[in-house]
């Protein structure tokens, strides 16, 4: 059964943030199109922020209309993020930017902890700092 979609809006200092809540897919995808487009051409913003922690799923169709609301929100002039992926939401659309041919820098859909030049946020993934450096002298 599905958890269906959705979406609140909050605005702070010139951002709009739309919290998105359930699933992102080829059925209900259309609610998030609609929502952004309206909330775009009716707010005075600087940038459209996803919080995207509560997805529970989402699919190519959801990974398209976020997409789409990314060059929206950019021929608009509009900054636009993703905050707070949940882990369903960052591995779909990590995977979709990997496979992405496009003029965006890499990381483009990575946590918003990410530091800028990252492939991914500080402390997920990977070899830790002292495992790089080997073991620790005897004393």
């Amino acid at each position: 059964m599905s958890d269906g979609l959705s979406i609140r809006l909050r605005t702070l200092a010139g951002s709009l943030n739309l919290i998105v809540t359930g699933e992102v897919e080829a059925s209900s995808v259309y609610l998030l199109a609609k929502v952004a487009d309206a909330v775009m051409r009716t707010k005075a913003a600087t940038e459209l922020t996803l919080d995207m922690s509560a997805v529970t799923y989402i699919d190519r169709a959801g990974v398209a209309g976020v997409d789409a609301c990314r060059r929206q929100a950019t021929a608009r002039g509009l900054g636009f993020l993703i905050v707070n992926p949940s882990v369903a939401a960052g591995a779909a659309l990590n995977a979709h930017a990997g496979r992405a041919a496009t003029s965006e820098p890499p990381g483009l859909l990575a946590p918003a902890t990410a530091r800028p030049g990252r492939s991914r946020a500080r402390g997920q993934g990977g070899r830790s700092r002292c495992a790089r450096r080997g073991p620790l002298p005897p004393h």
